[in-house]
């Protein structure tokens, strides 16, 4: 898998204030002494931050590649398991977190994890979370998968990119939500403007294009979930009462953990 850069835009910023006061530093020191010791502190700030940024650039790095190596054992390990689903087990992991996120950052919403909401065609959609808040109800699907993923979100189907190096096809999870996203709206009788579609990565998922994602969905990893529901929740003018969300929240409460039925 691709190598993350170290280098960002603010280095740039950084690398034109050296060049800047080093200029007035060697001016200053041939008018006015202290000026020039002024001007040479400013520009060994500047180099000492450049220095630690890339520092912890680095190690933000080395840790991402064995976080990645060790999933890709722990996967080796658990193929060996046949009772042991281990993507089922990283989805679960990963909606764990998601929940005590959006814990922090909504603490007066409403969360129902793991709901089978029926269809109209009597086939059951599974969802991993849904928020109910008074910025609306967020739909949140959750994709803790490891690779890069490629193509463009109006397609129907994108490509994986594996680190070991596979690639396979991946049903664009957009559309997936969207299956969840009308069959609540469904059984709730809400208006569309109500929803909000969040689509949640694992942290060994890259994307390698944001071109063409829908107004009405956010792609995120989950350190970047609050700001994302805020940003989408923020593009339309619906909200929901108190009482509207208790009384969602008695009605898809039972909907709770009964995947395992519906599957068998």
């Amino acid at each position: 898998m691709k190598r993350k850069s170290l280098f960002r835009w603010l280095d740039l910023i950084i690398y034109f204030n050296v060049f800047v006061f080093i200029g007035a530093a060697v001016v200053g020191v041939k008018d006015n002494l202290a000026v020039g010791i002024i001007f040479f502190t400013v520009v060994l700030v500047n180099i000492v931050y450049l220095v630690i940024s890339i520092r912890n650039r680095i190690k933000i790095v080395e840790l991402d590649e064995k976080r990645l190596e060790l999933e890709l054992k722990m996967e080796e390990a658990f193929k060996e398991e046949e009772n042991i689903d281990i993507n089922e087990v990283k989805r679960k992991m990963l909606i764990s977190r998601i929940e005590s996120e959006v814990k922090n950052g909504f603490p007066n919403a409403k969360v129902i994890k793991n709901a089978t909401i029926p269809k109209k065609d009597g086939n059951y959609n599974e969802v991993d979370l849904i928020v109910l808040d008074v910025k609306g109800i967020f739909v949140i699907k959750v994709k803790n998968i490891t690779g890069k993923i490629k193509g463009n979100w109006d397609e129907k189907n994108l490509k994986l990119e594996h680190p070991g190096g596979e690639t396979f096809d991946l049903i664009n999870p957009i559309d997936l939500n969207s299956y969840n996203f009308f069959a609540l709206k469904d059984i709730l009788g809400l208006k569309t403007n109500y929803f909000r579609s969040v689509i949640v990565f694992g942290d060994n998922t890259y994307i390698d294009s944001y071109r063409s994602v829908p107004r009405f969905a956010r792609l995120c990893k989950v350190e970047q979930l609050i700001n994302s529901m805020n940003r989408l929740a923020s593009k339309y003018n619906t909200t929901l009462e108190a009482y509207e969300i208790d009384t969602i929240y008695e009605q898809l409460l039972p909907l709770v953990n009964q995947e395992k039925d519906k599957k068998e």
